[in-house]
């Protein structure tokens, strides 16, 4: 079976982030993994965030933009994206998260290789000078 037959979906929740967005999808679309369905949720931004997604998705069919409107509560924002997951695999992103270009293969891979239902990883915060994991 071809590793990269199955779509993963990436579900992102975005507000207000022009300053993150495009360096969380860079890292998403390069990720060595490449069947990927990147479902995002404009959750009521007043900022340019999504004009700036939907200059991504005119240039990479897998991005899907939904809009909803704010409701202070990022629960409510998650629970929207769980209701448009279409594949077997999903993994949320922050917007303003992003991941070394083997993340998605990695986690894939120890899905498949350990027949598990999911897999998980540690994280780092940078910060400015530094980082803490």
């Amino acid at each position: 079976m071809d590793k990269q037959k199955e779509t993963i979906d990436i579900l992102i929740p975005c507000y207000n982030a022009e300053c993150y967005i495009k360096t969380c999808l860079d890292s998403i679309l390069n990720q060595s993994y490449k069947n990927l369905r990147i479902v995002i949720v404009n959750d009521g931004s007043i900022d340019s965030s999504e004009s700036i997604i939907k200059s991504y998705q005119e240039k990479n069919p897998q991005i899907e933009l939904y809009y909803k409107e704010n409701e202070k509560n990022i629960s409510k924002t998650r629970n929207f994206l769980l209701n448009k997951i279409k594949s077997k695999y999903f993994t949320f992103f922050d917007i303003d998260d992003y991941a070394e270009p083997t993340y998605i293969e990695e986690l894939y891979s120890l899905i498949k290789n350990y027949d598990v239902d999911m897999s998980l990883c540690a994280v780092s915060k940078h910060k400015a000078g530094g980082y803490q994991s």
